[in-house]
């Protein structure tokens, strides 16, 4: 395994830990996609996280922690790696079948040293009762109208499966 992928993994794992307090579920809820073999196995299998479809998790979830990028050039327009994860990250969600058709998109990143962020459309923010008591960045990524945040400050202030648990 390559350190490139070994980072990927341990940061998949952070993420699967952050997204069950998130939800309020336990501790291997959330797990990294190739830990999976069989998407019958009623797991939402899109994205880099999987979790088994009863628990409602209206997200596709895609994980990046990769160094190069920074949200001042992403302001300016420049960033084109950002922007080319939520356009993988929105396909992924679009692209999901059966009841979870459409989901919804939610990208998570960082880079060493780094707090994480989030970005996911001002839409499903809106269903989900978010509102940005921090700095957050709106602009439109792939087409879509989309937020990035603290991912900590999502997590504090929203509960996944609060209005309904359909996308």
């Amino acid at each position: 395994m390559t350190d490139g992928r070994r980072k990927g993994q341990s940061y998949m794992l952070e993420v699967c830990a952050l997204l069950g307090r998130w939800a309020r579920k336990p501790y291997g809820t959330f797990q990294p996609r190739p830990t999976l073999v069989e998407p019958q196995d009623g797991w939402t299998v899109k994205g880099d996280i999987s979790f088994p479809s009863s628990i409602g998790f209206p997200f596709v979830v895609e994980c990046k922690k990769i160094e190069g990028w920074s949200l001042d050039a992403l302001a300016e327009g420049r960033a084109k790696d950002i922007s080319s994860w939520w356009v993988q990250c929105a396909r992924q969600a679009a692209a999901t079948p059966g009841a979870w058709r459409n989901a919804r998109p939610l990208l998570i990143f960082s880079r060493n040293r780094r707090k994480n962020y989030f970005a996911a459309r001002v839409s499903d923010l809106g269903w989900l009762g978010f509102h940005a008591a921090a700095p957050c960045l709106s602009l439109s990524l792939g087409g879509d109208r989309v937020m990035i945040g603290h991912l900590e400050d999502l997590i504090s202030t929203t509960t996944p499966g609060s209005r309904e648990t359909r996308p």
